[in-house]
């Protein structure tokens, strides 16, 4: 589920992501250099509003100056600290369980993201519930750890909106039926490779780094991601009715109430389809 992102501040730019395996020694020993995202991408696309300045370079917030946040794929290693961040964030009705994110990072890690900093986790400016879960990317720096601050996590689904089945873990006996086709008579549960919906299970970030556009640039990163990999034609996302207006600005449309029980039900289906928000070549 998304957590409420309402109050982030809006950011108009979108910063690029890298693999884990994409971010070098340097960049960790020396935060300052070539970051998957640097500072200066992160937050060059602020608008001029959100900020007083004085002058250049001065336009981002004191307590992520030192951050330095990079984007990368999570993958199972991450699960401990996707638990922590999930827990921080989302009643335990609605909280993702272990089995779940082992299930979702396992099976199709490639379609999450997280935004990290690594910081040393002793000069974190504030509380970060998942620098005890954290590890160490490049082991040249072991004291310098890849501390997770947002998530974004998401299965593939023939839905068009997310259901009940999608969220939740396949049965054995379907262990076999990898690709199950729309219109099957029975409904698949969990990823299905074969959907060209993405399911977003969560979006969060942690509540003492709300309210900086850390959820906003996630989102607008994994939006621009999944175009160019052409893996899926929407995004689908359950939601509450005050969270409406922000996901609105961010592309999405809302559909109308959701049938979905989970976590208690009352949510609203918004969707995204690429074909929308899909740059039109020159010959088109």
């Amino acid at each position: 589920m998304p957590q409420d992102l309402e109050k982030e501040r809006q950011l108009e730019g979108l910063p690029q992501l890298a693999k884990e395996d994409q971010i070098g020694a340097n960049s960790l020993s020396n935060p300052s250099s070539e970051d998957p995202i640097s500072r200066s991408q992160l937050f060059g696309h602020l608008d001029n509003d959100d900020f007083t300045t004085e002058k250049p370079g001065n336009d981002m917030p004191e307590q992520l100056k030192e951050l330095h946040p990079y984007g990368q794929i999570l993958s199972v290693n991450d699960v401990e600290s996707c638990l922590k961040l999930e827990e921080s964030v989302f009643p335990p009705n609605q909280a993702c369980s272990r089995e779940k994110f082992l299930y979702r990072l396992g099976t199709c890690g490639e379609l999450a993201l997280g935004l990290f900093t690594s910081s040393n986790t002793t000069s974190l400016p504030k509380e970060a519930p998942t620098a005890s879960t954290a590890h160490a990317p490049d082991s040249a720096s072991p004291a310098r750890k890849g501390i997770l601050l947002a998530q974004l996590v998401a299965t593939k689904t023939s839905n068009t909106f997310v259901r009940d089945e999608d969220m939740m873990l396949p049965p054995p006996e379907q262990s076999n039926v990898v690709n199950a086709a729309p219109g099957s008579e029975v409904a698949h549960q969990g990823h299905n490779e074969a959907g060209r919906t993405l399911a977003v299970h969560s979006l969060a970030v942690l509540p003492a780094y709300q309210r900086l556009g850390l959820g906003t640039t996630l989102m607008k990163a994994y939006v621009q991601r999944m175009l160019e990999s052409d893996v899926a034609d929407r995004i689908s996302i359950l939601t509450y009715e005050s969270l409406v207006p922000f996901y609105k600005k961010l592309g999405f449309e809302e559909i109308g109430k959701s049938d979905v029980t989970y976590g208690g039900g009352d949510w609203i289906n918004m969707v995204l389809e690429f074909e929308r928000v899909r740059p039109q070549s020159d010959d088109e």
